[in-house]
């Protein structure tokens, strides 16, 4: 088995797939070659740099396909390739076995002892074991040998996150998407801390970047969406959980999220229409039942909102709002609706 990956591609090129392959412990690096228009001297070094298995030349035959995969198994699995013994360190700390990692890291670190990687690979491993600071400490180590190994500022952001040091985490995981800023990766990982620590006004400004770049993503419009939706600036959230649609149309949270802006615009009707959709694709959608009974009521649609409450009181027993609606629109509107 081996990946054949174009050097070129929408959303990840092949050489920050490779970088991705061998630092995801939930994912197994096996053996990989690279796909390429043109041969130059810098494409080659960067593709072995990367540790790319072998390379195929465009324009290609399908003849061209077999023996070079064949060829990339052989140097993945040559004795003096250590891809396969990061691949035990990976599997070790995947399964929380922070002494077999350890010693595996350091067995690497000593046959490679001015690189980077080991190094990252034992801070994870302080990581996992919770010493924060012993973490960052090898990560400091590992930037001496190699300031421009990208993994170490998003390690040392997410770590220091962790450590109630968010605006300094920030700054390194800022830098990692200026040391890759063609890596979808590193904005993700940089917008799920601003999520987390509910700074959404930031999350715009990272991800202009990323616009500006050209870097497509699938959740590029989703986090746009949530952010703007969260800032409250549903004109810019209704534009952007469209286009977040045009990936997900059958995302509920991104329709939900759309109901509630086009709501909030005065767009009454669409906002109706959404709800009505997203009870056709999840019809215990507690969020758009009440939402769409909320609804109704604003509409003054009484008998509509009474009955939708009344079922909603029935799906969910324990969902008091709903019962405390209900009795209230009985109370006021009772007669009207009936």
């Amino acid at each position: 088995v081996a990946v054949i990956c174009d050097w070129e591609m929408p959303g990840m090129n092949g050489l920050h797939l490779i970088n991705e392959m061998r630092e995801n412990i939930d994912v197994n690096r096996i053996p990989f070659c690279l796909m390429m228009e043109g041969v130059s001297k810098e494409k080659l070094m960067l593709a072995v740099e990367h540790g790319v298995d072998d390379m195929l030349v465009k324009p290609l035959k399908l003849g061209d396909i077999i023996p070079k995969a064949r060829n990339a198994f052989k140097v993945f699995h040559n004795k003096n390739n250590p891809e396969p013994v990061y691949e035990l360190a990976k599997l070790a700390l995947r399964d929380n076995n922070w002494d077999e990692a350890d010693r595996i890291f350091r067995e690497l670190s000593k046959a490679s002892p001015n690189t980077a990687r080991p190094l990252v690979g034992l801070a994870r491993v302080a990581w996992g074991r919770g010493d924060k600071q012993a973490a960052l400490k090898l990560l400091d180590e590992a930037q001496e040998n190699n300031e421009n190994y990208v993994h170490i500022y998003s390690y040392r952001g997410k770590i220091l996150v962790e450590m109630g040091e968010t605006e300094k985490g920030l700054e390194s995981l800022k830098y990692a998407i200026q040391l890759s800023p063609l890596n979808p990766m590193r904005y993700e990982d940089c917008v799920e801390v601003l999520k987390s620590q509910q700074l959404f006004e930031d999350i715009p400004k990272v991800l202009n970047r990323a616009v500006q770049e050209g870097v497509q993503f699938n959740d590029l419009y989703g986090y746009l969406s949530e952010a703007y939706y969260n800032l409250k600036d549903y004109k810019k959230a209704v534009r952007y959980i469209r286009s977040a649609l045009d990936v997900d149309r059958d995302n509920t949270q991104f329709l939900n999220q759309l109901a509630v802006s086009l709501k909030e615009q005065g767009e009454l009707s669409e906002a109706q229409k959404t709800y009505n959709k997203i009870i056709k694709i999840d019809p215990k959608n507690l969020q758009a039942l009440y939402n769409k009974a909320l609804l109704l009521e604003q509409t003054e649609n009484w008998a509509e909102a009474i009955k939708l409450l009344d079922r909603i009181s029935k799906m969910f027993p324990d969902f008091e709002k709903a019962s405390v609606k209900l009795n209230n629109l009985r109370a006021k509107h009772g007669r009207q609706a009936s």
